[in-house]
């Protein structure tokens, strides 16, 4: 079955739409040298820090020159925690990253007024011409999303949401697998695909995950889909697959980049 997380899909969506808009597709490169990361982590911490204190004239040193203004005029949101989860540099020159963040705050929405959730959040960095790095928006990117570009009413501020949001149940249909179970043979080699089409009006960003099963394999075709584009998922079984791996059911999932949307799938190896 397929399953959306309510809090990260459309708490995400409500207050952080103008970031995970320029999410870029990722090509990620060696491990970045430790005084590059370190001094990275370093910045931004110094952020984020900022945002926990509610000293936001702090947070603008963090700030790119060109994204200053963006910054001012877009509402700042007050964290009560934050935590690097990863980052991925994004050129050879370790001088563009992109981090993930874990942010709590309270969730002024219905279901979750005065209580802390934690939110994933894509940071933007990149270095400047003092050697320095800092927060950054592509704001040409702003109001393309998954579900299309979004664009702010007369007289709107920078970063205003749209009037109506995607429901959860808007996201659970429109990207989706043509089948929820796929079933291989342990001592025959064979193939089996599914299906994955993306009927949102903007691209995503799909990401495998499945336990290993000696003498299986699983990959994607693409991991990046835009608009009306299906990703064929094949499933490899080499025939000769060990008793420990048959007759139960193992758990794939393809995770939906940046709706959150877990696709479920149920895989099981006969004898």
């Amino acid at each position: 079955m397929r399953g959306v997380s309510l809090s990260r899909v459309v708490l995400a969506f409500a207050l952080h739409l103008p970031v995970f808009a320029q999410a870029p597709n990722l090509d990620l490169f060696r491990q970045a040298p430790p005084a590059v990361d370190a001094a990275l982590r370093e910045r931004i911490a110094g952020f984020y820090q900022a945002h926990v204190d509610g000293k936001f004239r702090d947070a603008d040193q963090y700030v790119a020159e060109d994204t200053k203004d963006f910054f001012f005029e877009r509402s700042k949101p007050r964290y009560l925690s934050f935590e690097i989860q990863r980052i991925d540099y994004t050129n050879e020159q370790f001088t563009a990253a992109t981090a993930t963040m874990l942010v709590e705050q309270n969730i002024m929405v219905p279901g979750f007024a005065g209580k802390p959730v934690k939110i994933p959040v894509p940071s933007h960095w990149k270095v400047e011409s003092d050697g320095q790095w800092y927060w950054w928006v592509d704001q040409s990117k702003l109001n393309v999303t998954p579900f299309g570009e979004m664009k702010p009413g007369p007289g709107a501020r920078t970063g205003r949401l749209p009037d109506k949001l995607p429901t959860v149940e808007d996201i659970h249909k429109a990207v989706r697998a043509n089948r929820e179970a796929v079933a291989l043979s342990a001592s025959m080699a064979g193939l089996e695909t599914v299906e994955i089409a993306n009927g949102l009006p903007g691209p995503v960003r799909l990401e495998l995950a499945m336990g290993q099963i000696r003498g299986i394999s699983a990959s994607l075709d693409k991991t990046s889909l835009a608009s009306g584009e299906t990703a064929v998922l094949t499933f490899n079984s080499e025939g000769s697959v060990s008793r420990q791996y048959q007759s139960r059911m193992h758990l794939v999932t393809v995770r939906v980049h940046p709706t959150n949307q877990t696709i479920s799938l149920k895989l099981t190896v006969g004898p």
